[in-house]
């Protein structure tokens, strides 16, 4: 399983880790844990003993032995500490439906699917996206269809940073001129980027 959302994911879902990966017939978690607090500490943890010692000798055999991974190891104690990962998780996707919200009261944004996590995805005109850009903000945009944006909330935002956001691009599309949208149809799937 690609993890590298996995504490969004159960904070989300208020799920147990073992509901989520072994007890649901995972056999190998990549627990990624750089996009919610470390630095450099992403783990591989495997459910399945035959396994466990072949990936032993892959990484060692591709080079991937820190020389110093207690440092490593130090993060993930810390991480894993008092529930830290599950609170910065907990927080990124509470800025996301923070976000949501507010874009759904935005004139002019067309909103994707609700995020199930640290995602939000929607519809920007071309005006706006190089507006915001030129204020500094990152953010993929055109990968899927023009004008789409995927907006990524993390545990290090606050909520000032998704106002300021929002009063950005309701600034930026009040001024955008409304004859140049395109209509575009209705997003009925289920998925962000997925039309019918």
């Amino acid at each position: 399983m690609d993890g590298a959302r996995f504490a969004n994911a159960l904070s989300r879902l208020g799920a147990a880790p073992a509901e989520m990966s072994w007890k649901a017939g995972i056999d190998v978690l990549s627990f990624g844990t750089t996009k919610n607090g470390t630095m450099t500490a992403d783990a591989i943890i495997s459910f399945h003993s035959p396994a466990s010692a072949e990936l032993s000798a892959r990484v060692k055999r591709a080079g991937q032995l820190p020389a110093k991974a207690r440092f490593h190891a130090a993060q993930l104690a810390a991480y894993l500490s008092d529930d830290l990962w599950l609170r910065n998780a907990g927080q990124a996707n509470a800025l996301a439906s923070r976000l949501w919200d507010g874009l759904k009261r935005t004139p002019g944004v067309e909103l994707g699917s609700e995020p199930g996590m640290n995602l939000v995805f929607c519809t920007l005109s071309p005006p706006v996206i190089k507006e915001l850009l030129s204020e500094g903000y990152t953010f993929y945009h055109d990968r899927w269809e023009p004008g789409v944006v995927r907006f990524v909330t993390s545990f290090s935002h606050s909520t000032a940073d998704i106002d300021r956001l929002l009063a950005s691009i309701r600034r930026f599309s009040v001024t955008e001129p409304t004859a140049k949208r395109l209509p575009r149809p209705h997003d009925r799937s289920l998925h962000h980027c997925v039309r019918d």
